[in-house]
C-alpha cells in the first residue's frame, strides 16, 4: 500500500502516446478481432495486451484503466518483491528496499501497464515460489510461462535462472505446459518468415541497430538524482552478488537464482540505455541489494550480532534506497500539481481532439490509419490513438520501429493494406516525424514510397497543431472536425474513452 501511495502521483503524469499506447493498443486489435504477429506487428508476448482487453471489454477505453492497471502490477511487484525478502531479512530493510525497487520505474518510465512490468512480477512471483515454501516446482515453472507470453525475454531470463536448482524436470514441465501451446499457435496462424522478424532479428538485432542511445539524459537535475542511483545500485549489487558466489561454496538458493534474473534483466540496459530503461531493469537488482546487504539482519542475527562493517553498509543502503524513495514521490507530486494547475499542453490537446474526431467521423468497423507527417524517419507513433478511439488500424505494421516501418518492403505492403482495407481516416503527427536516436542508424532517411502515396489519395481535413487528420479525397462526407477543448487531464481521466 505504501508503494501504491508512492506511485499514485504519476497516475496524473503527461500523457505517453507511444510507450503508453503499445500494451492498450494490442488488447484493442485483439477485441477487434486480430491475432499478434499474423495480423499486427507486436515485439512482445500477448499477455499484456489481453489484460487491458479484459476491463477495456466491459468499461470501454480510457485514459485512466491503463494506467492503473499499471499501478496494480507495480503494487503487485512491491508486495512480491517484500516477501521474497521477507524470508531472509527483517520487516523494515525489506519492506523499504521493495517499495524502492518499483518507484524509479513509475517516475523514469510511466504507470501504464507494459509487458516488461507485467511479466516481471509474473517472474518474481515464479522465483518466490520456487525458492519459497512451495514443494511443488511446477508451479514455478507455470508462472515462467505466463512470464514468457507477457516478455518472451524476460520468461526466459527467469527460466535460466530457475534451472539452476534441482528438480529442473518440474519446472520445465509445468512452463511448457503453458509455452507449448502458445508456440504452437503461433507455428499455425503466422508465417515462419514474421515471427523471425518480430521475435528473433529485431529484439536481438534490430533494437542495438536502431533503437540504442548511449547514455541516459542526465541534463534535469531531479532525473540526474532518480537516474544515478538507479543505475549504479543495481549494478554493484550484482557484482558484489557475483563475486559472493565465487567465494561461497554452496550460496543459498533464493541468493544464486535472483543473482542470475537480476544479471540477465541487465541486457535491457544493452539494447537501451536510458533512464526509462535503466529504471525497468533495476527492479531484481535493488531486491538483490537487500538479499546482499540486508541477510542477517533478522531473527537471531540482528544488527547487534553483526560486524560494524556490515552495519554500517545496511545504514548506507537503507539511506540510499530511502531517499530514492523520497525523490520519486515528491518529484511526481510536483508534477501533479504542475498538471491540476491548467489545461492540458498544446500538443496533448491537440492529440485528444484528433483521436475525438476520429471517433465521430467512423464506426467501430471502420479502420484508421495513425502515422507521421514525414514516414521516412519511424522512431515512434501515437499508438495510444488506437486504444483511445477503438479503432483497428488499417495496416499490418501499425507499431513504428527504425529499421521495420521506413523500408521499402514494409511501406509497399503498408500502401496495399490502405488500399484494399478502405481506411478513410489518417491521423498524422508532426512533432515526431523527424525525431531519431543519437549515435544509431535511426537517424538515417528511409523510404518515401507511403508518403507520396498520402500525398496522391489523401487531403488534410482538420489540424489541431502537431496533429493532423487526413481524409480520402473521393470521401462523401465531410469531415467534422472536433476542436481541442481547455480541459485539463483529471477531466479527460475522469471519463471513459476519449469523447464522453
Amino acid at each position: 500500500m505504501i508503494a501504491g501511495v508512492a506511485i499514485l502521483p504519476n497516475l496524473l503524469g503527461p500523457l505517453y502516446v507511444y510507450d503508453g499506447g503499445l500494451a492498450p493498443s494490442a488488447g484493442t486489435f485483439m477485441l477487434h478481432g486480430e491475432l499478434p504477429y499474423r495480423d499486427f506487428w507486436w515485439l512482445y508476448g500477448p499477455a499484456s495486451g489481453v489484460l487491458v482487453a479484459i476491463p477495456t471489454a466491459i468499461l470501454g477505453p480510457s485514459l485512466l484503466l491503463p494506467r492503473v492497471l499499471g499501478l496494480i502490477v507495480l503494487m503487485s511487484q512491491a508486495g512480491i518483491g517484500y516477501a521474497l525478502l521477507r524470508t531472509k531479512v527483517a520487516h523494515v530493510p525489506a519492506a523499504i528496499i521493495a517499495i524502492a525497487a518499483v518507484t524509479p520505474e513509475a517516475f523514469l518510465m510511466h504507470v501504464d501497464v507494459s509487458a516488461w512490468s507485467v511479466s516481471l512480477a509474473l517472474a518474481l512471483a515464479a522465483i518466490f515460489v520456487r525458492t519459497g515454501t512451495s514443494r511443488r516446482p511446477i508451479w514455478s515453472g507455470v508462472l515462467i510461462g505466463a512470464a514468457f507470453l507477457a516478455r518472451l525475454d524476460v520468461g526466459a531470463y527467469a527460466l535460466l535462472a530457475v534451472l539452476l536448482l534441482p528438480q529442473r524436470r518440474e519446472v520445465i514441465t509445468g512452463f511448457a505446459a503453458v509455452a507449448l501451446p502458445f508456440i504452437a499457435f503461433l507455428l499455425v496462424t503466422t508465417p515462419l518468415a514474421s515471427l523471425y522478424e518480430q521475435l528473433i532479428w529485431f529484439p536481438l538485432i534490430g533494437t542495438r541497430e536502431f533503437r540504442t542511445v548511449p547514455t541516459s539524459d542526465l541534463s534535469d537535475r531531479i532525473v540526474l538524482l532518480l537516474t544515478l542511483p538507479v543505475i549504479v545500485i543495481p549494478k554493484a549489487a550484482i557484482a558484489a552478488a557475483v563475486v559472493r558466489i565465487v567465494a561461497v561454496r554452496n550460496p543459498p538458493p533464493q541468493f544464486l537464482v535472483l543473482t542470475a534474473f537480476a544479471t540477465l534483466c541487465q541486457l535491457q540496459t544493452f539494447a537501451r540505455a536510458d533512464d526509462a530503461h535503466q529504471a525497468q531493469a533495476a527492479t531484481a537488482g535493488f531486491l538483490l541489494l537487500g538479499l546482499w546487504v540486508m541477510n542477517g539482519a533478522s531473527g537471531r542475527r540482528r544488527n547487534r550480532s553483526a560486524a560494524p562493517v556490515q552495519r554500517l553498509g545496511q545504514s548506507i543502503a537503507l539511506a540510499l534506497v530511502a531517499t530514492l524513495c523520497a525523490l520519486a514521490f515528491v518529484s511526481g507530486s510536483l508534477s501533479v500539481k504542475r498538471i491540476q494547475s491548467g489545461p492540458l499542453n498544446p500538443g496533448e490537446a491537440g492529440f485528444i481532439a484528433g483521436v475525438r474526431t476520429l471517433v465521430a467521423n467512423t464506426s467501430r468497423a471502420d479502420p484508421v490509419y495513425v502515422g507521421l507527417t514525414n514516414h521516412r524517419y519511424t522512431l515512434l507513433n501515437s499508438m495510444l490513438a488506437y486504444y483511445l478511439a477503438d479503432r483497428r488500424a488499417g495496416v499490418r505494421v501499425a507499431m513504428f520501429n527504425p529499421g521495420i516501418t521506413n523500408t521499402d518492403r514494409v511501406q509497399r505492403e503498408m500502401v496495399d493494406n490502405l488500399t484494399a482495407s478502405g481506411t478513410q481516416l489518417l491521423l498524422l503527427d508532426e512533432t515526431f516525424a523527424s525525431i531519431t536516436e543519437p549515435s544509431n542508424s535511426s537517424g538515417i532517411p528511409g523510404s518515401n514510397i507511403l508518403d507520396e502515396f498520402i500525398a496522391n489519395r489523401y487531403v488534410e481535413a482538420c489540424r489541431f497543431g502537431a496533429t493532423r487528420i487526413l481524409a480520402v479525397r473521393d470521401r462523401a462526407a465531410p469531415v467534422v472536425c472536433v476542436q481541442p477543448t481547455d480541459e485539463g487531464l483529471v477531466d479527460i481521466l475522469a471519463g471513459l474513452g476519449p469523447s464522453r
